[in-house]
């Protein structure tokens, strides 16, 4: 019947060498995915989905070991394959992991607000969504008043609170996606680029919360140690790919979301000089 499934952890020095290690991030949580979802063997898997009608019908003959190469060596799998993958309802996930902008947003270095409004619009146009203007949004509200009726009773009627209100549908919806992940991303980087540093705490936190929920579970077990900190790393804190790539303490940062500016304190200040100096005592001892 062929060999089965298995996974295997770390990198292979015969994968493809991908530019950007999140690549190889994608290629384990599409491995880790499949075989939460699959019993067969590799080869089984290949005529299923990669040598079937509507799974790759032309290539080499390496190309069609598209699962042997996605378990051994983390390679990502090829778009054809993922979109005959998604036809099979046990896998109609798949779309969100392997074609989503997820990985984009992460990859994607982003300096200008120009930048991270188009990545924005990249993240809303795959979800179906569209944002107004700010002339717009205001004729709206004035216009279909009654469908934030509750919002406005409460008092929140500005365009701000009405906006988190649409959002907020989209982060209250379950099962949790790696596309409604990725547009929280985006916009926190268009957040904090345009200096509206409150909504990008916020922004951030849900990117976070989010990301942590998406992976907890059985299926993505392996991934929970590592996966998460590198994400984290890159969008949040904009870390470089191989800066990124090491373990992540939080405690190592200067600043954590809810923990801004930090304690001011003059540097010769004699309590704290005696408090520093009592804690290397502690943790020598």
């Amino acid at each position: 019947m062929g060999e089965k499934l298995t996974g295997r952890k770390g990198s292979s020095v015969g994968g493809r060498q991908y530019l950007d290690p999140a690549m190889r991030w994608q290629a384990r949580l599409e491995a880790a995915y499949f075989l939460s979802k699959w019993n067969g063997s590799i080869s089984e898997a290949d005529r299923v989905f990669a040598k079937a009608a509507g799974g790759v019908t032309t290539g080499s003959a390496d190309r069609r070991k598209v699962f042997e190469s996605l378990l051994r060596d983390e390679t990502c799998l090829p778009r054809d394959v993922v979109e005959c993958m998604a036809k099979d309802l046990r896998f109609c996930e798949i779309g969100d992991i392997s074609t989503s902008p997820f990985f984009k947003v992460v990859t994607t270095k982003v300096e200008t607000v120009e930048e991270a409004v188009a990545m924005v619009a990249t993240c809303l146009n795959y979800l179906g969504l569209t944002r107004m203007s700010v002339g717009l949004e205001e004729e709206w509200i004035a216009a279909y008043a009654q469908r934030y009726a509750t919002t406005l009773q409460k008092g929140g009627g500005t365009e701000a609170d009405l906006a988190w209100e649409s959002l907020s549908v989209l982060i209250h919806q379950r099962p949790v996606t790696l596309a409604v992940i990725a547009l929280l991303g985006a916009l926190y980087r268009e957040a904090y680029l345009s200096f509206e540093l409150s909504a990008a705490q916020r922004l951030g936190h849900w990117f976070w919360v989010l990301l942590e929920e998406y992976l907890s579970g059985e299926r993505f077990s392996s991934l929970q140690s590592g996966f998460a900190d590198y994400m984290v790393s890159r969008v949040l804190y904009g870390r470089g790919q191989g800066e990124a790539g090491r373990a992540m303490d939080p405690y190592q940062f200067p600043r954590l979301p809810d923990r801004p500016i930090g304690i001011l304190i003059p540097r010769d200040d004699p309590d704290y000089q005696a408090f520093l100096d009592a804690r290397d005592i502690h943790k020598s001892s």
